[in-house]
């Protein structure tokens, strides 16, 4: 978490990006297009892709940067 200048506290968003195992190529396109619209609309600061449980059980280690 960083500060603004006056103190407050800023939380950058994140946005956890899960694309199937079982996605065709058009698909996987659509996904990617949606992905970066959401990406530049909403001004996340980080995507983070989540392809599996262990990925959101070990949440806290991506988030940090320690993984």
């Amino acid at each position: 978490m960083h500060s603004q200048k006056d103190g407050r506290p800023s939380v950058p968003y994140v946005l956890l990006y899960w694309l199937p195992e079982n996605c065709n190529p058009m698909q996987r396109m659509s996904y990617a297009n949606a992905v970066e619209l959401m990406r530049t609309s909403a001004q996340v600061n980080r995507v983070i892709e989540v392809e599996a449980d262990e990925d959101i059980i070990n949440i806290q280690s991506k988030l940090t940067g320690s993984d």
